[in-house]
């Protein structure tokens, strides 16, 4: 997972007395950049996977426009989950394995 991040929320919630929970998501981002220049790493086919935005402004749509044109992309824009849960499981990646097996063992086994 990568967290890219504006730098103008960044100074929101240092207004906002939340820089215990900047420190806190700190380590967790990758990049501190503008939705501009994320948008700019979109449309030069940097960005795959899936794309979790948290919020909503006039920059969302001009990002979801940018994926539109990739495939390797998709854009999550849905309210956040307070369940985690429920939230991840949208970006995870589900693998079914079966295995057939006969009650009698291996019809096909020497014969």
């Amino acid at each position: 997972m990568r967290v890219s991040l504006d730098p103008g929320v960044g100074a929101r919630l240092r207004a906002a007395g939340a820089a215990d929970a900047l420190r806190r998501l700190a380590g967790a981002v990758d990049r501190a950049e503008s939705t501009t220049q994320f948008t700019g790493r979109v449309r030069a086919g940097e960005v795959t996977g899936r794309v979790r935005v948290v919020g909503d402004g006039p920059d969302v749509a001009v990002l979801a426009e940018a994926l539109a044109e990739r495939t390797e992309a998709t854009l999550l824009t849905g309210p956040v989950l307070a369940a985690g849960r429920r939230e991840l499981l949208t970006v995870l990646r589900e693998q079914a394995v079966s295995r057939t097996r006969h009650r009698f063992g291996h019809p096909d086994a020497g014969r």
